[in-house]
């Protein structure tokens, strides 16, 4: 992506009650330090995590409903950038 800010639209793939995906976003932007901000157009349906390392950051959506769900989401996200010390 290389840009501080940005829309990621993911693909219908079904995810189990309490299940999980993942996948990473090659940035090189991003550094150790940083923090990413990120955001979903479903937030009562999933929990978001993510982590960023040098170049990228992994995203985790989880399942956090009883039932199985194949949504295409919206995810919004910002670089904060961290202190190089």
């Amino acid at each position: 992506l290389n840009k501080p800010s940005g829309r990621i639209i993911t693909a219908s793939e079904g995810v189990a009650p309490a299940g999980t995906r993942a996948f990473i976003c090659f940035n090189s932007l991003v550094t150790d330090t940083d923090l990413i901000y990120m955001t979903s157009d479903r937030p009562g349906n999933y929990d978001i995590t993510v982590s960023s390392g040098s170049g990228g950051f992994t995203v985790v959506i989880k399942n956090k409903t009883g039932v199985s769900l194949s949504d295409e989401l919206i995810l919004n996200f910002a670089i904060i950038k961290g202190a190089n010390l």
